[in-house]
């Protein structure tokens, strides 16, 4: 079985970059991809603009390609920002041994200020998931900045499949909830 994510249209997906791929660098692929949007929404951007937002979406892929993360997806609340950023990874079981969808969903979070919120989720496809929100410090040097961790857990055949988000910004993770929601519903196992 695989795990599909068939993310919303005012979602962007983050590809593979290399000489063998579509587009060798993320530079490449973020110029191209704000040029077709603007093009498409018929939006007018200034030089700043455009490069500002190129500097983001490289940076986030860049980011991505150096972690080795598996699957990322992007959501632009307008053309000036902000940028949400979400990880997709699979986890296999043998490296999580027999915990269960709640803890991998972040219910066990060392750093975790107070009890995270969990909430049982279906998506579209049917499949049962669990979504995990804690508030942690930012790092041990900043642990006055407060993160908000968000983590959809599904177990699929073999483990388990997580999106991730992490973001400072508290009032903004509210504003992109939703989106996040409509995302992760769309997750199937097939």
């Amino acid at each position: 079985m695989s795990v599909f994510v068939r993310y919303p249209d005012d979602w962007i997906g983050v590809p593979p970059f290399g000489p063998l791929e579509e587009y060798s660098t993320p530079q490449v692929w973020a110029q191209a991809l704000v040029d077709e949007v603007v093009e498409i929404a018929r939006v007018k951007l200034s030089r700043d603009e455009s490069e500002a937002l190129v500097g983001a979406l490289s940076l986030i892929a860049t980011d991505t390609a150096k972690r080795g993360v598996q699957a990322s997806y992007i959501f632009l609340e307008s053309f000036n920002g902000p940028v949400h950023y979400v990880e997709g990874e699979m986890i296999p079981r043998s490296a999580v041994g027999d915990a269960p969808v709640e803890e991998i969903a972040g219910s066990r979070d060392p750093d975790a200020i107070r009890e995270p919120t969990l909430t049982e989720i279906v998506t579209t496809s049917g499949l049962r998931g669990v979504l995990g929100v804690r508030h942690a410090p930012f790092d041990e040097e900043a642990s006055h900045i407060i993160t908000l961790r968000a983590t959809y857990a599904f177990e699929v055949d073999g483990g388990f499949f997580v999106l991730r988000n992490a973001t400072t910004d508290l009032v903004g993770f509210e504003r992109f909830r939703e989106n996040f929601s409509e995302l992760a519903a769309t997750v199937s196992e097939e």
